[in-house]
């Protein structure tokens, strides 16, 4: 039996942190949580499997490979891309906003698994990500582990906490401010507080 797949099955990205968390210290530490759950965590070049014939076509058509997450019968491991960012914008970006925006997006990846890890994957299952993946896919699985990853880096009751902070020294919480201060991209913040803003049980609700 897989004891650290097991302890994981169906947890709630609330439990998660919880149970493995670090308290409300932000930027949450996702690699303590990863290891505290007993997770292996490997920080990996995926060029050479990118050319491989089982990974060429979907390579060709989603970029490159952002993670990937296997289980077995005593383990779970997680990959993430250690790659900067080669496309079209980043030409002229400074070496050290590169490196951040490569770990913005390694945070993301590590909590996308994770996610998939509690919601989806069985023992000897393994999930590979692609570029794309967290931008824009239909899959269920997908959006699940979306959503998963970003109430695991980015808490409901912390971002309550920013927003009365924001009130108290009259200061907006901007997108920008907020991807920051909990250190993901603007795009997986943004989505975040629009999936606040449709839950019935946020502060941020607007139904």
């Amino acid at each position: 039996m897989n004891t650290v797949l097991n302890k994981m099955k169906n947890k709630s990205a609330q439990d998660i942190l919880k149970e493995y968390g670090t308290g409300k210290k932000i930027p949450v530490d996702i690699v303590s949580i990863a290891e505290n759950i007993g997770i292996k965590l490997h920080s990996v070049n995926f060029e050479t499997l990118e050319e491989t014939d089982a990974f060429k076509e979907r390579t060709e058509q989603e970029d490159f490979i952002l993670g990937a997450a296997s289980t077995d019968e005593d383990s779970v491991t997680i990959l993430y891309s250690n790659r900067f960012p080669t496309n079209k914008g980043y030409e002229h970006i400074s070496e050290a906003v590169r490196e951040e925006n490569l770990k913005r997006r390694q945070r993301l990846t590590i909590a996308h698994e994770i996610g998939h890890c509690c919601l989806h994957m069985k023992e000897g299952d393994y999930h590979v990500e692609f570029r794309t993946d967290l931008r824009n896919n239909d899959k269920d699985n997908e959006k699940e582990a979306n959503i998963f990853a970003g109430e695991l880096l980015i808490p409901e009751n912390m971002v309550r906490d920013i927003y009365s902070l924001c009130s108290r020294a009259d200061v907006k919480p901007t997108i920008p401010l907020l991807a920051t201060l909990f250190r993901v991209s603007k795009s997986a913040m943004t989505a975040r507080i629009k999936h606040l803003k449709k839950s019935p049980e946020s502060f941020l609700y607007e139904g």
